[in-house]
């Protein structure tokens, strides 16, 4: 399977919305066959204990061989919350978040960022 350039509708979310991220897959074997899309998150700039990389989404497709099909997989911002010890609350992050989609968390072929706002 291969993995065509990921689109993000938007480049800046508020942290109530909700950003649909779509990505074409494309079947390359000569049988028919399922494929699952995995969306990761990444915060490159955080000043915050988080993972390298946070699963978010993910859509299982299935292709005819030569197949290609638009996946989309929503991001619901308010998902992206962490618990923050010194506030005693949930809340989310402002600021960039790469997001990443492939077969699997090592093998995320197609990326692109999104702004956190206020």
């Amino acid at each position: 399977y291969s993995y065509g350039e990921l689109t993000i509708p938007c480049e800046t979310a508020t942290k109530g919305a909700v950003v649909n991220v779509e990505v074409d897959v494309t079947n390359e074997g000569t049988v028919a066959g399922e494929e699952v899309v995995f969306l990761f998150v990444s915060y490159p700039d955080t000043t915050e204990r988080r993972p390298d990389k946070e699963l978010k989404g993910f859509k299982r497709v299935a292709l005819d061989a030569g197949e290609t099909k638009t996946v989309t997989i929503p991001i619901n911002v308010r998902d992206l919350r962490y618990y923050d010890m010194d506030s005693d609350e949930w809340v989310v992050e402002s600021g960039e978040l790469l997001v990443m989609v492939g077969g699997s968390s090592d093998a995320l072929s197609s990326q692109g960022t999104l702004t956190i706002t206020e």
